[in-house]
């Protein structure tokens, strides 16, 4: 009863030195400033600044008809910031709240209408409510309404699922929507879209707030400009090209040029402005309506302004076409708003060649040999190198039946299998020189101890076998970690992963890294990831994945925590690449569910990155590999089709079909390597069943 009494006296104690001495931080409420959209309609941008002594505040916006006496929420649009938890300071940080007033300002009937006294307000809170601010009255107009036009900006394959990159441009700013059409001679038609292959969806784009490029001295900003005509106005790539100068010099007045042409031959606007300021103006001859924040440093010739909003979509041309050879296809995109239909885009042509190899363009075609030469077996992983130095890669697949080297007979177009005799249960198998003699080896990653085979010196198919460890290996992946210029051997496990550190001559001692004891880990990536010089680590988990970054001497500091997202979705294998061509490794995993693309910072913290294919597929591995300058990956898939995606301007999108011709199975590895020697990359496919072997296209 005494310890009772004593733990209840400890815990007033606390509740009341917490109470009243602990010291408090008062922070005063936010503040706002808010511009006054002047006369405008549709998709409203009303600009304002937000102040707080905290770093971020959020807004409610509310709009009047009546001159103030009733004041209603207002429906928020697209291009603008949000309204929660944005970005303050105490100085003040300029954001956008782009306001749907086709919503709002309608009569009666719920038609888009004209209203002379609205009135809007904008509160800012966080800890603390802010003091409204009230802007107008001004006139919304909603009954004149310019449809939109839309400009694609290139194409991106020859078959299957091409890509189309397009810009769309609502000159009242309004959400747009588009679909795409194709005509194969007998005129347009619609086409079918991969809605799921990883380009944006056909509907509620944004389509204005045109971005700026080459303004180094940020004298230009919160451009807005009204008319515009993709094509038109633009060059063939949506940009108008911008020209600031102060004339006469030293005078204060700053004269600003708008041009169609990267030249500056052909000029669509401009305008003059005394001091700096907002510049409003709109041009007598091209229509063309401009709006500014100008604040001038020196002169500047070189700004370009992107006019419109950039997106991208998937033509499955294989519904649309067949199987067949279809030159000169056309392809088009009509754009639309809420009130109207805009005009079709430029037309592109493309020869689309979605027949089978040998005439086709399909990056793969199946050669059948796995089937026919190999057989049915339980394979779970595979690897591909050049043991005998000929030019030809050979494949090692790791099964439960046993592990094989097979060896491909380009004179008799047939693969001969070379069983090595384990009867380990394998889940993984690596192959590197771990005995620097100039000869590959393989490592199989067991249910049980692990396995180092080592090459002969007389004979390249012949090998001999050393165990080591009692450990239930997961998956493995190879790395030089501790800096000796021999790659060791990192093991995900059940439980403490470890790594078999090499010392370049048969002889490997077990580093024990002490994190996630009782994780359940099944395959890792390797990487540079923090950009230290030394070697960090991705592990997959079934509950949670980990970061670790290298010291260079087989430890780690443990960054899972801190430096990358978490879904609660299980991780089987990852891959480090450099998707967007920023010059540090990103991250694409291999899950059950929906996979994930992980986007570095640059100093090894990562965020997802969800511009990606939405395949919902239960993915078991994944592989890296380069054609033709074209960063592509293969995912192997547990019962359904394996996937083939492609890295197009720093996105990833889904080309299987016709360049991946392969059956639903369970698969379990993928690997790509040249087994040929054509120079071209071939795909091995590991299946529980008939394995798969894919030859690349010359």
């Amino acid at each position: 009863m005494a310890m009772r009494w004593a733990f209840a006296l400890i815990a007033v104690s606390i509740f009341f030195v917490c109470l009243f001495g602990c010291e408090r931080v008062e922070h005063n409420a936010p503040r706002v400033e808010v511009f006054t959209p002047g006369y405008c309609g549709h998709n409203v941008l009303v600009r304002y600044r937000l102040y707080h002594d905290e770093p971020d505040a959020s807004i409610l916006v509310e709009y009047s008809q009546d001159g103030g006496r009733a004041y209603y929420r207002a429906s928020e649009g697209y291009g603008g910031d949000g309204t929660r938890n944005l970005a303050a300071s105490e100085t003040g940080i300029l954001h956008i709240f782009a306001w749907d007033s086709l919503k709002d300002i309608v009569d009666a009937n719920g038609r888009p209408t004209l209203s002379t006294n609205v009135m809007l307000r904008i509160t800012p809170y966080a800890h603390k409510k802010g003091a409204p601010v009230v802007v107008g009255p001004f006139i919304v107009n909603n009954t004149d309404n310019v449809p939109p036009t839309a400009l694609i900006l290139e194409t991106a394959g020859e078959c299957g699922n091409v890509l189309v990159k397009y810009i769309v441009s609502d000159n009242n700013g309004d959400a747009a929507k588009v679909k795409l059409e194709f005509d194969a001679g007998a005129g347009f038609n619609d086409a079918r879209v991969a809605v799921d292959a990883g380009g944006d969806p056909l509907t509620q784009l944004s389509s204005n707030l045109p971005e700026e490029k080459n303004d180094e001295n940020n004298q230009l900003d919160n451009w807005v400009i009204k008319g515009v005509v993709l094509g038109v106005n633009t060059d063939l790539s949506g940009k108008i090209y911008a020209e600031l100068s102060e004339d006469p010099p030293a005078s204060g007045t700053y004269h600003l040029s708008l041009y169609s042409d990267r030249a500056h031959t052909i000029k669509v606007a401009e305008g003059t402005i005394t001091g700096n300021g907002r510049l409003n103006f709109t041009d007598a001859i091209s229509g063309l309506s401009v709006a500014v924040d100008l604040t001038y440093v020196a002169d500047d010739g070189d700004i370009e302004l992107v006019c419109g909003r950039t997106h991208y979509l998937v033509w499955d041309s294989f519904s649309d076409l067949g199987p067949n050879y279809s030159p000169g296809a056309s392809i088009r995109i009509v754009p639309f708003d809420s009130c109207s239909e805009g005009i079709p885009s430029n037309a592109v042509t493309i020869d689309i060649d979605n027949r089978p190899y040998p005439n086709g363009k399909g990056i793969f075609y199946d050669t059948e040999l796995a089937e026919k030469d190999i057989g049915w077996h339980w394979s779970i992983s595979v690897a591909m190198k050049d043991f005998d130095g000929d030019g030809h890669d050979e494949i090692v697949v790791a099964c439960y039946s046993g592990t094989y080297v097979v060896i491909y007979d380009a004179l008799n177009n047939r693969l001969h299998p070379r069983w090595l005799g384990t009867r380990s249960y394998p889940r993984q198998v690596l192959v590197d020189d771990f005995d620097a003699d100039g000869r590959k080896d393989i490592f199989l990653a067991n249910k049980g101890p692990d396995e180092f085979w080592w090459h002969s010196a007389t004979d390249w198919w012949k090998f001999t076998v050393m165990r080591i460890g009692p450990q239930e290996t997961r998956g493995a992946t190879l790395g030089d970690f501790d800096g000796d210029g021999d790659n060791d051997v990192f093991v995900c496990n059940l439980g403490y992963n470890y790594i078999w550190r090499n010392d370049g001559s048969r002889n490997f001692s077990s580093v024990v890294v002490p994190f996630g004891r009782k994780e359940d880990n099944r395959g890792a990536a390797v990487s540079d990831f923090n950009r230290d010089g030394k070697l960090d680590v991705y592990v997959c988990g079934r509950f949670r994945d980990m970061i670790h970054f290298g010291n260079g001497d087989c430890t780690f500091e443990d960054k899972s925590g801190t430096n990358i997202p978490q879904d609660g979705v299980t991780s089987w294998r990852a891959v480090a690449f450099d998707y967007d061509n920023d010059g540090d490794p990103d991250i694409f995993v291999a899950k059950w569910g929906q996979n994930r693309l992980l986007n570095n910072d640059g100093n090894g913290r990562f965020y997802y990155d969800n511009d990606l294919p939405k395949d919902r597929d239960n993915s078991r591995d994944v592989t890296h590999f380069v054609r033709d300058g074209v960063n592509y990956l293969l995912i192997g898939n547990r019962g359904t089709l394996c996937r083939l995606y492609r890295v197009y301007d720093k996105r990833l999108f889904d080309v299987t079909p016709v360049n991946l011709p392969v059956r639903a199975a369970f698969t379990y590895g993928v690997c790509v390597g040249d087994v040929n020697g054509d120079g071209k990359p071939d795909a091995y496919i590991a299946n529980d069943g008939y394995d798969t072997l894919l030859f690349g296209r010359p």
